[in-house]
Formats: structure tokens, C-alpha cells, sequence
């Protein structure tokens, strides 16, 4: 899965929580969580903070998984221990819909989301000096390997659904371009800086998509 920060109106995002029989509380998103990983995880750590009436009663989860008709990635938030109650103030951009008296309600696609249906990868997370020059004598490196940059490889396979979902939430997202995604064989999320995408077919019916990421230039 991958999470773009987007234009959406995050800083205008609030939700109304009950879990009865404690009165209705409410969270206020924080403009820079501007993307629908770091709201859904900013969302739960304040739903499980020792703050909240439930605490110690009801604990809360997220997971995603992929909505296949978009390509999209849908949030599921879960609690154990209990019943609770959301209103819609997470539909447009969580995609989590007005819920009554649940133990877990999983929306529509999230804003900025992508979840390509061959999944993603990414390797090489690591400190990567550029070429430099070579003699008889020796190396010239171009730079200090300890102040290189993270220069991780990311791909992704999927299908012209996807590659639709992708082109559509390019097209809504912040400037510089921020995207956080799962590294699934560390079980990481990883936040990177976002350059060009190339994408390429591999079969009559599936594409490649491969993205020119940094790690370590963005807070």
C-alpha cells in the first residue's frame, strides 16, 4: 500500500467517537497528518490515549486491504472490548462512514491511496553514494557514505484499474510530493519523497510501475 499526502481538507477533519456509556468525544485532525496513513494512525493513538474515557476498557486497531473495483486501499478500525459509535466526519477522506453501535466498520477507499493487485516492494533501504571517479590508485568517492542518501528502490504491479487510481491521485497531491509506503517483508511503513514514476507493461493486461523515491529529505 502506498499513502500519498494529498490536498484533501485534513485540517478540517473531526470525528465524534462514543462508546458507551461514556459521553461522545471528539478528535481533531492535525493539518500535518496530510495523508490517510498518518490520520488513521494519528486517529487510533488518540483513540487508545490514557486521555479517553475508555481507556483500559476498549482498545483500537486499524488494517488495510485492497479495494479491488478502485485500486484504492480500504481502512478497517476495530475495538476490542466493546461497542462504538463514529459520525461521518471521516467519509470523505478516511472513507469511514457514519457507524452506530459496532466493533468495526471498514470504509471506501481512503484519499491518496494505491493498492496495486501484484502489491508493492521496496528494497534496499539504505545510504547509497552516486559514481565517482576511478584511477589505478584507487577510488574517488563523491561524497561522506555515512551523509549519504536513503535511495530505496520501489515497484509495484497492477493492473489499468491501478494504473488509473495512480495517475487520479497524482493528480491531488501535496507539493512536494510525500508518500509513505508499506515495506511488507519488514513490516515498515517508510516515508518518502516522491519523484517520477515509469511505467511499463509487463503482459496484455498488467503494468510495472517503477517510482524514484528519497527517504531522507522529508519530516
Amino acid at each position: 500500500m502506498l499513502s500519498l499526502r494529498t490536498s484533501d481538507a485534513w485540517s478540517t477533519l473531526e470525528i465524534d467517537v462514543t462508546v458507551a456509556p461514556d459521553p461522545a468525544e471528539t478528535y481533531t485532525n492535525a493539518s500535518t497528518d496530510s495523508s490517510s496513513y498518518e490520520s488513521i494512525e494519528a486517529f487510533v493513538d488518540w483513540l487508545n490515549d490514557a486521555g479517553r474515557a475508555w481507556f483500559g476498557v476498549v482498545l483500537f486497531t486499524w488494517a488495510w486491504s485492497r479495494d479491488a473495483p478502485t485500486g484504492g486501499a480500504l481502512l478497517t478500525l476495530t475495538a476490542r472490548g466493546g461497542l462504538f459509535s463514529i459520525d461521518g466526519g471521516a467519509a470523505a477522506t478516511l472513507g469511514l462512514a457514519l457507524s452506530a453501535g459496532v466493533s468495526s466498520v471498514t470504509g471506501t477507499a481512503a484519499a491518496g491511496t494505491w493498492a496495486p493487485a501484484g502489491g508493492m516492494a521496496v528494497g534496499r533501504y539504505m545510504r547509497q553514494l552516486g559514481k565517482g571517479d576511478a584511477s589505478a590508485d584507487g577510488a574517488v568517492r563523491p561524497g561522506v557514505p555515512g551523509a549519504a542518501h536513503y535511495r530505496p528502490t520501489v515497484s509495484g504491479t497492477g493492473t489499468a484499474v491501478d494504473a488509473a487510481r495512480f495517475a487520479s491521485i497524482l493528480g491531488d497531491a501535496e507539493n512536494p510530493r510525500v508518500a509513505v509506503v508499506y515495506q511488507k517483508h519488514l513490516a515498515t511503513w517508510r516515508t518518502l519523497a516522491l519523484g517520477p514514476i515509469n511505467r511499463s507493461p509487463v503482459s496484455t493486461m498488467h503494468y510495472r510501475f517503477d517510482l524514484e523515491t528519497l527517504a531522507d529529505v522529508v519530516a
